[in-house]
C-alpha cells in the first residue's frame, strides 16, 4: 500500500485516502472455498474446463496468503 499510495500522491489527486481491508476480506477466501464442496459446484467446476480447475486450486493460496500477511487488500479514494 505505501507504493501504491506514493504514487497517487505524485498524481493531480486531492482528498487521498488510504485504508487497508485485508483483515474485513480474508474470511471471504474461506466462504468460497467451502462453497466449492457442493455437488453442483463440483459439476460446474469440472465442466468449465482446465484454466477454471486451476483458479479454483489457488483458492488455498489466496487464504494462506491472507493469513499470514502476503497478500492484502488495500483502498485509495481520492478526487480527481
Amino acid at each position: 500500500m505505501p507504493e501504491y499510495e506514493e504514487i497517487t500522491r505524485s498524481l493531480p489527486f486531492a482528498s487521498i485516502r488510504t485504508a487497508d481491508w485485508s483483515k474485513a476480506v480474508a474470511p471471504f477466501w474461506d466462504i468460497v472455498i467451502d462453497s466449492a464442496f457442493t455437488p453442483s459446484a463440483i459439476w460446474g467446476l469440472l465442466t468449465s474446463g482446465w484454466t477454471t480447475i486451476q483458479a479454483a486450486l489457488s483458492l488455498g493460496l489466496m487464504s494462506r496468503g491472507y493469513q499470514s500477511g502476503l497478500i492484502r487488500f488495500g483502498l485509495i479514494c481520492a478526487v480527481k
